[in-house]
């Protein structure tokens, strides 16, 4: 599973009472904060949007037969690449799968996008400009004093690792980018659309809006908040079928507010 963790220090700290510099660690200051808080919003509403009319297309265009029996999926084709990553570092790679950074998850090849993934390795990216890919500082432990490059966390075991709290903002970011993406895809007519299970997980999406709004007050102290990110074994569903399996009523509809 996926899990992010703040990690609280319970000494007292000597220098108590004393003024604190501020940290931003290249995120934008406090002058700037109101315009990207106001992106972030347009944006999520932009989605929120792009996933409505997806759902009305699809009520429109695939509607139920009359007549027309349901029946359960048919049993996965042996010939195709695995859906899942398992149960361990191991069993990932066995199955072919790639750690994805910026989705925190090891993945399948189906929902693996080489470009999106690259990302976390480019300083050309609008999320690097928002201290959002490329630039974190990766270490091993909660003490941040053994340092893991960006290509070694693919090589750890423990499939953990410990960053900034920035980073936590910019995994939303791109996990909402990838999901526009891909509903994209499925509105121009492309099939076998895959993506990480994680995206349509609702408890997800109200987490990330969460995330971003407690990272909008005056100091934005939690963009320095030292993190535990916990690198899941993805699963990949097909959003085209998904999507024709609700039109036909075989998957409910559980809306959450935001």
């Amino acid at each position: 599973m996926w899990r992010y963790e703040r990690l609280n220090s319970d000494e007292p700290s000597s220098d108590e009472g004393k003024p604190k510099p501020r940290r931003w660690y290249g995120f934008c200051p406090p002058a700037t904060r109101s315009r990207w808080v106001a992106v972030l919003v347009l944006g999520t509403t932009i989605l929120l949007v792009c996933a409505a009319l997806y759902g009305i297309s699809l009520h429109l265009h695939l509607g139920k037969p009359a007549g027309q029996t349901t029946t359960g999926s048919p049993p996965p084709d042996p010939r195709l690449p695995p859906l899942n990553c398992g149960l361990s570092r191991a069993e990932a790679l066995a199955k072919g799968c790639r750690l994805d950074v910026m989705a925190d998850a090891w993945l399948p090849s189906p929902c693996f996008n080489e470009t999106a993934a690259a990302m976390a390795f480019s300083r050309q990216t609008i999320l690097s400009n928002l201290t959002g890919a490329g630039i974190f500082d990766w270490y091993a432990d909660a003490n941040h004093t053994a340092p893991v490059s960006l290509e070694d966390l693919a090589a750890l075991d423990s499939l953990r690792a410990f960053t900034w709290q920035v980073y936590h903002l910019a995994h939303c970011i791109y996990s909402w980018q990838t999901m526009v993406r891909a509903l994209n895809r499925v509105m121009r007519g492309e099939k076998g659309v895959y993506v990480h299970s994680k995206l349509l997980d609702e408890d997800h999406v109200h987490h990330c809006a969460m995330v971003l709004a407690a990272n909008g007050g005056e100091d934005g102290i939690l963009r320095g908040t030292a993190v535990e990110v916990r690198f899941g074994l993805g699963e990949c569903v097909d959003l085209a079928a998904l999507g024709a399996e609700h039109a036909r009523g075989l998957l409910p509809v559980t809306p959450r507010g935001v």
